[in-house]
């Protein structure tokens, strides 16, 4: 297919625009085409790269937003806040834009920046950029972002909190695929601030930080933390995205997520809850004051857990566990799938509350004890060991 058949393709796919979205549609892809042929691509193979026409027109139909051109396009017009496309200099159309022909709004700047001063919180507010968070060697914040005329990221200070927010003054057509980019943000922070990061549809990744409290959050994406100390809360959101934490240690560590699995390594917290559905959650070698994991639709593994309580419920998922300990109290729950495991100690130890329907148990219904021990299920088995017995 050639450029003119492409964009003719395209423009018969795209009911419901305005004229104004057409053209900057049309004008957008062309200059992509054209980019490509003058790198040394041949027209035919540049269509091709971009893929099936009628699905990028579905995706730029889905992805429109409310209201036709709206704020988004209104942003270009008047440069939401800060400098409008007119008020820009030269100099930096030269530098940003990377010089006649460029795609407007193209990612060809990588910038490198240290933030001085002392703060004592940061906050990060991205958007189609995957998140790195390191620590400083220097005792500043310190940034490695990339930008353009119209993607840059917004600095401000008030009361000691530092906050950095990506300002995208785009068209909505030209963000839609950003997140095939592989774009990132990269922050590195010094030791005792407290952290609150987000961004959407793009990885968030913290590792080897030691920080008051920390909250990562995502959407469409994973939420990973390695090798993190916070004196208080460490708290891990994302939607349609795994969680991930391995040789963290914090007050209180808080993972949420949906249709993804979550896992723990190597934690250590006064009180650890973890939170999914349709996924599964593994468990292993954590010690905490109270640990609670809730899921649907998987199971939940837990091995070398060491707890004052536990709680582990789901539901068509088994659940698991060996090298379990907890001095109060246990709490095991499924539906439509088996309970199996050894605990520590002898029946005589636990105060047991068992039962299942349509499978067998290897527990008595009721029985005393010092540790508080529940188990129940349904069509499925409780097989409980002693390791004492």
């Amino acid at each position: 297919m050639t450029r003119n058949e492409f964009l003719q393709a395209l423009d018969a796919r795209l009911d419901g625009l305005t004229d104004a979205e057409r053209r900057g549609i049309l004008d957008y892809y062309g200059e992509i085409i054209d980019d490509s042929a003058e790198d040394g691509m041949g027209e035919e193979a540049a269509v091709a790269l971009l893929g099936d026409v009628g699905a990028i027109a579905r995706e730029l139909l889905e992805n429109r937003p409310a209201g036709g051109e709206g704020a988004a396009d209104k942003c270009v017009r008047s440069g939401e806040g800060g400098e409008s496309k007119d008020e820009a200099s030269a100099e930096d159309s030269a530098h940003m834009d990377g010089g006649q022909g460029a795609t407007p709004g193209a990612l060809v700047v990588s910038r490198s920046q240290s933030i001085p001063g002392a703060f004592s919180k940061v906050v990060v507010r991205d958007f189609n950029a995957a998140l790195i968070l390191l620590p400083s060697q220097s005792g500043e914040v310190a940034l490695v972002t990339q930008e353009s005329r119209y993607v840059t990221y917004k600095i401000t200070r008030e009361d000691g909190v530092l906050t950095i927010e990506k300002q995208d003054k785009r068209p909505w057509y030209q963000r839609i695929f950003d997140w095939m980019k592989d774009l990132t943000l990269t922050v590195r922070l010094p030791g005792g601030v407290s952290l609150d990061a987000q961004t959407i549809n793009a990885d968030v990744s913290a590792t080897g930080l030691e920080v008051c409290e920390m909250r990562l959050d995502t959407r469409n994406a994973v939420v990973r933390a390695t090798s993190c100390r916070a004196t208080g809360a460490l708290v891990m959101t994302t939607g349609n995205g795994a969680i991930v934490a391995r040789d963290c240690s914090a007050q209180n560590l808080s993972g949420k997520t949906s249709n993804s699995k979550a896992s723990l390594a190597g934690v250590r917290a006064e009180a650890v809850h973890l939170k999914s559905s349709n996924g599964a959650m593994t468990v292993e070698d954590v010690e905490a004051g109270r640990l609670a994991c809730s899921t649907t639709n998987g199971g939940i593994s837990l091995c070398n857990v060491s707890a004052e309580e536990v709680s582990a419920s789901t539901s068509n998922g088994r659940v698991t566990f060996s090298g379990l300990r907890a001095s109060q109290s246990i709490e095991l729950c499924t539906t439509n799938a088996s309970i199996r495991g050894a605990l520590p100690g002898t029946l005589g130890d636990y105060a047991v509350d068992s039962g299942t329907s349509n499978g067998r148990n290897s527990l008595p219904e009721r029985s005393e004890g010092a540790i508080r021990l529940s188990a129940h299920t349904s069509n499925g088995a409780i097989d409980l060991k002693f390791e004492g017995n």
